[in-house]
């Protein structure tokens, strides 16, 4: 009778070990995927920070060489910004499907993907501005090539 007893509650607690084990590796598994989650979202936050500041040095009166330069950049950043919140929407839903961590990443892939076709549109109708006060006070241009313009 105890020899059933003991198989019986060594059998229970095999069974139970195993689900905490289970359930121990199935949290150990989800707190990776939120950290990789949260670090990708660091990322993304400071790649959309140079983005910015790249679409504002865009924005000033500049050489047009520079703005290609700032315009490519900008478009890498923004791709790369695409594909990390294409991970985190991937994420999000492997966490589950209802979180906010998987609707604030769509909403994002989303506003990056306007973002992306914004700049593209941009690019394409963009004429190239002259080189003015602006750019030579921010030193993209020599003195000496600024007298030679005003001329």
């Amino acid at each position: 009778m105890i020899t059933i007893v003991q198989l019986t509650l060594g059998m229970t607690i095999t069974v139970l070990v195993i689900l905490v084990m289970i359930i121990t590796v199935h949290h150990l598994i989800l707190i990776t995927i939120i950290t990789l989650h949260l670090i990708l979202a660091m990322i993304a936050t400071l790649l959309l920070t140079l983005v910015m500041i790249t679409i504002v040095l865009v924005t000033l009166d500049m050489i047009v060489t520079v703005q290609l330069i700032l315009g490519m950049i900008a478009t890498l950043l923004l791709t790369t910004l695409v594909m990390i919140a294409t991970l985190r929407v991937i994420l999000g839903m492997i966490i589950t499907l209802h979180t906010t961590l998987a609707m604030t990443a769509i909403v994002q892939l989303i506003l990056i993907t306007i973002i992306l076709i914004s700049l593209a549109i941009l690019a394409i109708i963009a004429q190239p501005i002259p080189p003015t006060m602006a750019a030579r006070f921010l030193g993209y241009m020599s003195p000496k090539f600024a007298k030679t313009q005003a001329r």
